[in-house]
């Protein structure tokens, strides 16, 4: 019932079943088409990922992380060591020791770390 109450009106005709183990399928297969173009501009914005000049390294690591959890929530999950490529890779010129650094150890770096 919870579920139901939190849904706009234009969303009931989709809605079927009383409980949220019925209703969550069929809302899920009702907009199911608007996630592969939600998964394309996530995607796309992941991988034009770029520090921006007055960016906070906290900040600009915190846009990568929402990236990569909302494509874990449509289902498309980023595998770490790409996302911390991708981030590495994004950074400003004032980090090419540090990009360096990262690129040239013999163990991956995770994410984490990067933070």
């Amino acid at each position: 019932m919870l579920l139901l109450s939190t849904i706009s009106e234009a969303s009931y005709p989709h809605a079927q079943g009383t409980t949220s183990k019925d209703l969550w399928p069929s809302l899920q297969q009702a907009y199911a088409a608007h996630s592969s173009s939600r998964e394309y501009t996530l995607k796309t914005q992941l991988l034009k990922l770029e520090m921006k000049p007055d960016e906070p390294a906290s900040t600009y690591l915190t846009r990568a992380q929402d990236y990569s959890d909302a494509l874990a929530n449509i289902g498309e999950p980023v595998k770490e060591k790409d996302l911390v490529m991708l981030v590495i890779s994004g950074l400003r010129e004032e980090y090419n020791g540090l990009k360096s650094t990262l690129l040239a150890r013999q163990a991956p770096t995770s994410f984490q770390e990067l933070r």
